[in-house]
């Protein structure tokens, strides 16, 4: 059974120190937070602003995690473990046709619809991708309108699609794969409007993905603008923190979080690696 939890955006603490080089303990999770199995270490991202939100709800589903935006109308980030397993079975299964479905449990005025996103240049762009579940039942439950951010076509349908299947094949390379996947939004967002009718939904100027890869004990950031010549960076935890004000893996020591490895994801099938260029003031 799907559960719906109202909490705070910044859902938790920064645990203790951890000795450098060292892998993230198993550490407690904080009071009132919700499905710790799909985080690092137990212990949701944290949102170190700007802008805060205190209107964030945590909405746990089948095999991922999303914290969500009444608001915007938008979900903020979705968290999960994505293994070896799970990333072959999504390979041998077809694709949902169906429609992106209401979350139980919000009001209408909560969430957008699957008719919101009726025209150019916006797509329902995916946080947590059908290919990554098992099977065709937990597919369909990564078709929830609260999954979604309007993301521009060009976007969409290239490079995030191409590091989807990178992060996708490297959980198959690895084992398993932490990952998290959000949108950065700007103080005042446009909203995506629909014709004739006034707009409801905030449209992102970046989407963003983290990864952390225990079998090597690294992570990565990905930052990609949400514009028709889109802009992808690859950085340390550290500056994807500055860059997104969202910490996705608060347990992971600053050995880990503070130097971006060199590392080179795989090629997806199918697809191409992403070109996400590294960040010019990261280390």
């Amino acid at each position: 059974m799907r559960r719906i939890f109202l909490l705070p955006l910044i859902l938790g603490v920064v645990g203790a120190a951890v000795p450098a080089g060292a892998k993230p303990r198993a550490a407690a999770p904080a009071p009132n937070t919700a499905c710790p199995q799909f985080y690092v270490g137990g212990q949701a991202p944290v949102t170190v602003g700007p802008p805060a939100r205190s209107d964030g709800r945590t909405l746990c589903h089948s095999f991922y995690v999303i914290s969500y935006s009444t608001t915007l109308r938008d979900p903020l980030w979705t968290s999960y473990r994505l293994t070896g397993t799970m990333a072959k079975g999504g390979d041998a299964i077809g694709r949902y046709q169906g429609q992106f479905r209401p979350e139980p449990g919000l009001a209408k005025d909560e969430e957008g619809a699957h008719r919101d996103y009726v025209s150019p240049p916006y797509d329902r762009g995916h946080l947590t991708p059908a290919n990554d579940a098992v099977d065709m039942t937990t597919q369909r439950d990564t078709f929830m309108i609260t999954n979604v951010v309007p993301q521009v076509s060009e976007l969409n349908r290239g490079l995030w699609r191409f590091l989807e299947a990178s992060v996708h094949q490297l959980a198959e390379d690895e084992g398993e794969v932490y990952i998290v996947t959000g949108a950065r939004y700007p103080a005042n967002p446009p909203l995506m409007h629909k014709a004739g009718q006034p707009g409801r939904i905030a449209v992102p100027d970046a989407t963003f993905k983290a990864i952390y890869v225990p079998s090597r004990n690294i992570a990565l950031g990905f930052l990609a603008t949400n514009e028709v010549t889109t802009v992808c960076t690859v950085m340390s935890i550290a500056e994807f923190t500055r860059e997104t004000g969202v910490n996705p893996f608060p347990t992971l020591p600053p050995a880990v979080t503070e130097h971006r490895p060199s590392f080179v994801l795989p090629k997806g099938k199918g697809t191409d690696v992403p070109d996400c260029r590294p960040a010019a003031n990261d280390r």
